[in-house]
């Protein structure tokens, strides 16, 4: 049994030791070239992907805008937005979950709960 360990323990050591140089002889396998067209590749995806984000902050923000205008301007429009988010969060409690933050203006609900 002494002898089978031993053999098997060499046997790993050489395996380690092929993996280090294989690891090493691949290692300049990439050209220069290769790098700096892979690194140009990642570099427009991540300045496209930075567009992308930026436009669909300041539209997210557009929308909410309008969103707010339309519920200010009509008061039906305001009564049923609350009782859909009040509708929405009831089914997410039951289902065990979180509701959702508010997405109406304290001072609209104010203006609702008034009126």
């Amino acid at each position: 049994m002494a002898k089978s360990s031993k053999r098997q323990q060499s046997i790993e050591r050489q395996i380690k030791s092929l993996q280090i140089r294989v690891a090493r002889l691949e290692r300049p396998l990439t050209t220069k070239r290769q790098r700096q067209k892979n690194e140009k590749f990642w570099a427009d995806f991540k300045r496209r992907s930075a567009e992308i984000d930026a436009r669909s902050k300041v539209m997210r923000e557009y929308y909410d805008a309008e969103r707010e205008q339309r519920l200010r301007e009509n008061p039906d429009a305001l009564r049923i937005a609350i009782d859909q988010e009040r509708k929405e969060n009831a089914f997410l409690k039951s289902k065990g979950l979180k509701p959702n933050p508010s997405r109406i203006p304290a001072a609209l609900r104010r203006k609702a709960k008034n009126a």
